[in-house]
């Protein structure tokens, strides 16, 4: 059985992320808004959590990141930020290793996410920087570098977004 403390930190990370669905304006930087949205799943091992995922999950995925960034003529620009991940329905109900192997492909899907972020906030970060001239190309360029990160990591499973029953 897992300490009670690794669930407890499990629900603390949960809240942490669940905080930073706030504005934060920076003096000089994009308008940054975030939110996350869950969906449930439920399953007894790691394929059933797995088939629940892919089944349930933004576009066939386990999670996405979904960005917009928008500008205006006087090139103020706002990033909203949605995070779309899986949540347990029952997760007491799961072994505990299971469990253990859960919280560890959550932890890399989070990082995995925040690097969609990232490369979306530095393309935003680089439309200001330009003043907004060819931000389309900049933004553009943006979406072309999220999409080889994902090819490159192959949607994070390099990065341990993943949950065998090994």
């Amino acid at each position: 059985m897992l300490p009670l403390g690794k669930r407890a930190v499990n629900s603390a990370a949960l809240a942490v992320v669940l905080c930073i669905g706030l504005t934060t304006p920076v003096f000089g930087e994009p308008e940054i808004t975030e939110k996350i949205v869950f969906y449930e799943i439920e399953g007894q091992s790691g394929r059933e959590l797995k088939d629940q995922m892919g089944a349930l999950g933004p576009k066939g995925r386990w999670a996405r990141t979904e960005w917009r960034v928008n500008w205006s003529s006087d090139c103020k620009l706002s990033v909203k930020l949605t995070f779309i991940y899986p949540k347990l329905k029952s997760p007491n109900s799961l072994s505990d290793d299971l469990l253990s192997r859960w919280d560890r492909m959550m932890d890399a899907l989070i990082k995995h996410e925040n690097g969609h972020a990232d490369i979306t906030l530095r393309a935003a970060r680089q439309i200001e920087d330009a003043k907004c001239v060819n931000a389309d190309e900049i933004f553009d360029n943006g979406n072309r570098l999220n999409a080889k990160y994902d090819e490159d990591n192959r949607h994070g499973y390099t990065e341990g977004v993943r949950l065998s029953d090994d």
